[in-house]
């Protein structure tokens, strides 16, 4: 909620410089891409430059087991930003250098537990015995971002635009939290590793497509 507020306000502030600048132009578009979906609003601010305010939100809820069928995954993908690029035009066509900053709410968190029942020292250790781990992977919140892209929704005597972005999100290492129960809180031990591993992963690809209309 406190996302869409800001980014409400956002346009807020872009339709009341538009209603003042009138010539310079705005435009609402939806996208989609490996950000999730969203909404953007474009305006045009200086000669060669646009502005772009985004909203970007999608959530998902995968489940899997490894072939032996001995471990069940249940994996929720939170992908949640917001972001404000800027483009230029360097030769005033569609072809665009963009920069910016990305809101970085993207978060992963994976649980996993036993399905069978292991028999130790006479012993039976059912799934519910052994218990649940759950790791929670995310970023720090803000990241800068750098790319290019093909469209420009508020381009003159144009109401309707296809819009291509590529580009990264040059994000910090992520922050790994794992948490089990019963005899999966052993696993604990192993955040530290896991974190060593993923240290590398400091760029998010960023692809989209999307459509807009040049509404003033």
């Amino acid at each position: 909620m406190n996302r869409l507020k800001l980014f409400l306000a956002l346009a807020a502030v872009i339709a009341f410089t538009s209603a003042a600048q009138a010539d310079l132009g705005l435009a609402l578009g939806v996208k989609g891409g490996s950000l999730g979906g969203g909404v953007e609003l474009t305006k045009s601010i200086w000669g060669k430059f646009n502005v772009r305010a985004a909203m970007n939100q999608l959530p998902y809820t995968m489940e899997d087991s490894l072939e032996d069928k001995d471990m069940k995954y249940e994996t929720e993908i939170n992908l949640s930003s917001w972001s404000v690029i800027v483009d230029y035009h360097p030769w005033n066509g569609v072809f665009h250098l963009s920069g910016g900053v990305i809101n970085n709410g993207n978060n992963f968190v994976t649980r996993m537990s036993s399905t069978k029942t292991y028999t130790i020292g006479g012993r039976s250790l059912t799934p519910d015995d052994q218990g649940e781990l759950e790791v929670a992977i995310d970023w720090e919140p803000m990241a800068p971002y750098i790319g290019i892209g093909w469209g420009n929704p508020v381009e003159k005597g144009k109401f309707f635009g296809i819009n291509v972005d590529f580009g990264a999100m040059l994000q910090n290492s992520p922050n790994i939290e794992m948490k089990g129960t019963k005899m999966m809180a052993a696993m604990e031990a192993e955040e530290a590793t896991l974190e060593k591993h993923l240290k590398g992963a400091k760029t998010w690809i960023v692809a989209s497509l999307g459509f807009s209309f040049h509404i003033l």
